[in-house]
């Protein structure tokens, strides 16, 4: 029947392995990416500083830290 309408049965054994394959591909890539991006960022800004923020970089806010997010 499934035939008929153009669909075909699907070996879900088969697809379980397809699976475990990728997911290990994905977790050996993800390593790689990490341990690339290890640079130092250098800004010309200081505590107390202000800057321009904002979409259309019109609004002033003094610096009040310095940090690094995730």
């Amino acid at each position: 029947m499934a035939g008929l309408v153009g669909y075909s049965l699907v070996d879900f054994i088969e697809l379980e392995d397809e699976r475990e394959e990728s997911l290990v591909g994905i977790e050996k890539e993800k390593e790689e990416v990490t341990n690339i991006v290890k640079e130092n960022i250098t800004l010309p800004v200081k505590v107390g500083d202000t800057i321009l923020t904002g979409r259309f970089k019109n609004k002033k806010v003094v610096v009040k830290n310095i940090g690094k997010d995730e």
